[in-house]
Protein backbone atom coordinates (compact mmCIF):
# COMPACT_ATOMS: atom_id res chain seq x y z
CA UNK A 1 0.00 0.00 0.00
CA UNK A 2 1.73 3.35 -0.81
CA UNK A 3 1.81 5.65 1.67
CA UNK A 4 0.36 9.48 1.32
CA UNK A 5 2.65 12.27 0.87
CA UNK A 6 3.33 13.80 4.30
CA UNK A 7 2.23 17.34 4.64
CA UNK A 8 3.39 18.22 7.88
CA UNK A 9 7.07 17.32 10.21
CA UNK A 10 7.65 17.43 13.51
CA UNK A 11 11.17 19.63 13.87
CA UNK A 12 12.60 18.32 18.00
CA UNK A 13 15.30 20.19 19.24
CA UNK A 14 16.46 19.99 23.13
CA UNK A 15 14.96 16.06 23.50
CA UNK A 16 15.63 14.02 26.54
CA UNK A 17 16.59 10.98 26.23
CA UNK A 18 18.30 9.47 29.34
CA UNK A 19 21.04 6.88 28.99
CA UNK A 20 18.91 4.28 31.17
CA UNK A 21 16.22 4.43 27.97
CA UNK A 22 18.29 4.70 25.35
CA UNK A 23 18.12 1.49 23.16
CA UNK A 24 14.98 0.29 25.33
CA UNK A 25 12.45 1.65 22.89
CA UNK A 26 11.27 -2.16 21.66
CA UNK A 27 12.76 -3.38 24.96
CA UNK A 28 9.78 -5.48 27.05
CA UNK A 29 9.60 -5.82 30.52
CA UNK A 30 7.92 -7.84 33.33
CA UNK A 31 7.19 -6.12 36.09
CA UNK A 32 5.32 -7.62 39.75
CA UNK A 33 5.83 -7.21 43.30
CA UNK A 34 8.32 -8.95 45.39
CA UNK A 35 6.51 -11.73 47.07
CA UNK A 36 8.00 -11.40 50.52
CA UNK A 37 5.20 -10.29 52.36
CA UNK A 38 7.51 -7.91 54.26
CA UNK A 39 8.85 -6.58 51.00
CA UNK A 40 7.23 -3.60 49.25
CA UNK A 41 9.54 -3.30 45.95
CA UNK A 42 8.45 -3.67 42.07
CA UNK A 43 11.29 -5.23 40.11
CA UNK A 44 10.89 -5.24 36.28
CA UNK A 45 12.90 -7.64 33.87
CA UNK A 46 13.53 -8.08 30.95
CA UNK A 47 11.21 -10.89 29.17
CA UNK A 48 13.92 -11.92 27.42
CA UNK A 49 16.04 -13.05 30.82
CA UNK A 50 13.29 -14.62 31.87
CA UNK A 51 13.83 -18.41 30.52
CA UNK A 52 11.79 -21.60 31.78
CA UNK A 53 14.66 -22.00 34.39
CA UNK A 54 14.45 -18.62 36.09
CA UNK A 55 16.17 -16.68 39.26
CA UNK A 56 15.13 -13.43 39.82
CA UNK A 57 16.18 -11.48 43.19
CA UNK A 58 15.06 -8.91 44.60
CA UNK A 59 17.03 -5.73 44.70
CA UNK A 60 15.82 -4.88 47.50
CA UNK A 61 15.24 -7.25 50.21
CA UNK A 62 17.37 -10.29 48.13
CA UNK A 63 14.35 -12.87 48.08
CA UNK A 64 14.42 -15.37 45.19
CA UNK A 65 12.09 -15.83 42.72
CA UNK A 66 12.46 -19.15 41.44
CA UNK A 67 11.09 -21.38 38.40
CA UNK A 68 9.22 -24.51 40.68
CA UNK A 69 9.40 -22.96 44.04
CA UNK A 70 6.52 -21.43 45.77
CA UNK A 71 5.58 -18.85 48.38
CA UNK A 72 3.51 -19.80 51.48
CA UNK A 73 1.14 -17.43 52.38
CA UNK A 74 -1.02 -19.36 55.33
CA UNK A 75 -2.29 -22.25 56.04
CA UNK A 76 -6.61 -22.66 56.21
CA UNK A 77 -8.88 -25.23 57.08
CA UNK A 78 -12.42 -24.80 55.21
CA UNK A 79 -15.27 -25.82 57.10
CA UNK A 80 -19.08 -27.09 56.43
CA UNK A 81 -21.05 -24.70 58.64
CA UNK A 82 -24.95 -25.44 60.31
CA UNK A 83 -27.71 -23.07 59.60
CA UNK A 84 -26.37 -21.40 62.91
CA UNK A 85 -23.01 -20.79 61.47
CA UNK A 86 -21.23 -23.60 63.81
CA UNK A 87 -18.64 -25.72 61.97
CA UNK A 88 -19.70 -29.48 61.63
CA UNK A 89 -16.70 -31.03 60.19
CA UNK A 90 -13.65 -29.81 58.63
CA UNK A 91 -13.89 -30.50 54.41
CA UNK A 92 -9.88 -29.58 53.49
CA UNK A 93 -7.50 -28.27 55.00
CA UNK A 94 -4.13 -27.03 53.04
CA UNK A 95 -1.93 -24.60 52.40
CA UNK A 96 -2.27 -21.22 50.48
CA UNK A 97 0.88 -20.72 48.40
CA UNK A 98 1.15 -19.05 44.97
CA UNK A 99 3.40 -20.63 41.84
CA UNK A 100 6.38 -18.44 40.87
CA UNK A 101 6.00 -19.50 37.87
CA UNK A 102 2.09 -18.92 37.45
CA UNK A 103 3.07 -15.41 39.51
CA UNK A 104 5.79 -14.19 36.74
CA UNK A 105 3.60 -15.56 33.71
CA UNK A 106 0.97 -13.48 34.69
CA UNK A 107 2.19 -10.28 35.47
CA UNK A 108 1.98 -7.58 33.15
CA UNK A 109 4.35 -6.17 30.82
CA UNK A 110 5.85 -2.88 30.29
CA UNK A 111 8.36 -1.14 28.21
CA UNK A 112 10.02 2.50 28.17
CA UNK A 113 8.04 5.58 26.57
CA UNK A 114 11.18 7.03 24.97
CA UNK A 115 9.12 9.96 24.73
CA UNK A 116 9.21 11.08 28.37
CA UNK A 117 11.48 8.31 29.19
CA UNK A 118 9.49 6.26 31.98
CA UNK A 119 8.24 2.58 31.82
CA UNK A 120 4.92 2.32 31.27
CA UNK A 121 2.29 -0.79 30.48
CA UNK A 122 2.44 -2.09 27.05
CA UNK A 123 -1.41 -1.20 26.67
CA UNK A 124 -0.86 2.40 26.75
CA UNK A 125 1.14 1.59 23.18
CA UNK A 126 -0.59 1.97 20.30
CA UNK A 127 0.09 -1.04 17.82
CA UNK A 128 2.99 -0.87 15.50
CA UNK A 129 3.50 -4.61 13.69
CA UNK A 130 7.49 -3.32 12.27
CA UNK A 131 8.77 -2.86 15.94
CA UNK A 132 10.05 -5.49 17.47
CA UNK A 133 7.88 -5.11 20.71
CA UNK A 134 4.95 -5.14 18.31
CA UNK A 135 4.21 -1.48 20.20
Amino acid sequence: MVRRKPYTKVKKSNQIREDHVKGMGDVLFKGFQCLNSKCREFIFVKKTEIGIDFEIQCPKCGYDHLSGKESKFYDYELLLLDQNKKPIKTIETGEFTILHDDYINESQDYKYCIVCNTIKPVDLFGGHAPRNSGR
